[in-house]
């Protein structure tokens, strides 16, 4: 992209990123600019690789204040940093998709999780547990609301 972006308050910069360390981004030759109230949201397209840095913006320069980012990530605590051309984001794992008992806060879904954390290596199972590895907290626990019935009391 050309010349400057501008993002003002209300504004989001909406990123995907994925297992292999690659994400999408924007690279401008002017400015990237973020006013207050400026956001990042960040999409896990599949299970990130822990403790990778993905660029987000670059630009001639990123002046002004840091974006809020727009964090909902179940296992994964996201954190943005920037300097004088770039913003990043780190992504640390707080639990692993194998944890679900973890990030339960409900009875019905301690009791789903711990049942459910303890397939691991059942294939449907798994294949559950990708997909959970990037839903955001509030899907994990619909899911485990789900699978317990809660959703129909």
């Amino acid at each position: 992209m050309g010349d400057n972006a501008d993002f003002t308050a209300g504004s989001t910069l909406r990123i995907n990123v994925n297992a292999a360390g690659l994400n999408n981004s924007l690279n401008v030759t002017g400015n990237a600019n973020f006013t207050p109230g400026a956001r990042v949201s960040v999409n896990l397209v599949s299970e990130p690789a822990a403790l990778t840095n993905y660029t987000l913006v670059t630009a001639a320069a990123v002046p002004g204040t840091l974006p809020t980012l727009v964090e909902d990530s179940a296992f994964f605590t996201e954190m943005l940093s920037q300097n004088a051309i770039s913003i990043s984001l780190q992504l640390d794992p707080t639990d692993c998709p194998g944890n679900t008992l973890a990030i339960a806060r409900t009875p019905n879904q301690m009791a789903v999780a711990a049942a459910f954390d303890a397939t691991a290596g059942n294939a449907q199972a798994d294949l559950l547990r990708a997909k959970m590895a990037t839903a955001t907290l509030g899907e994990v626990l619909q899911t485990l609301d789900n699978l317990g019935g809660g959703a129909m009391l």
